[in-house]
This record gives C-alpha cells, sequence and structure tokens, in this order.
C-alpha cells in the first residue's frame, strides 16, 4: 500500500523454485501465508509494468537472499 495516497498496488513477481527457495531456509508452507506482510528486493520490469524478478524476500525481520543480482 502507498503510504501517500492508501492506494493499493499489486506487483507479479518471477522467482526460483520451491527447492532453491528450501535451499536459502525458507519453508514454504510455513513461512508464507496469505495476509502476512513481507518484504521483496527485486530487480523491475524494463519495460516499467508492476512485474520484476525477485532476489530476495523479508520474513519476520529475517532477510533471505534467494540469488545475488
Amino acid at each position: 500500500m502507498n503510504p501517500q495516497t492508501k492506494a493499493q498496488t499489486n506487483f507479479q513477481f518471477e522467482a526460483l523454485g520451491n527447492n532453491a527457495l528450501r535451499r536459502v531456509g525458507i519453508q514454504v508452507k510455513q513461512d508464507i501465508k496469505v495476509g502476512r506482510q513481507y518484504g521483496f528486493v527485486y530487480s523491475p520490469a524494463r519495460d516499467g509494468s508492476n512485474t520484476g524478478f525477485l532476489s530476495a524476500i523479508v520474513i519476520n525481520g529475517k532477510k533471505f537472499q534467494i540469488v545475488k543480482l
């Protein structure tokens, strides 16, 4: 949500598969749940759309680096 306008913006991310997430310590079924808040580090799409490639995710204050770009 944009804190200034209170508008919600939807994004779509591409990422590596579940096995890659498990290798960095993310338990997909336990750690990623609908309704929780997460932080994302991503490389934005070149066309300016709300898409990108996910390189890290912050879960409960802990940063999981999925891939280094």
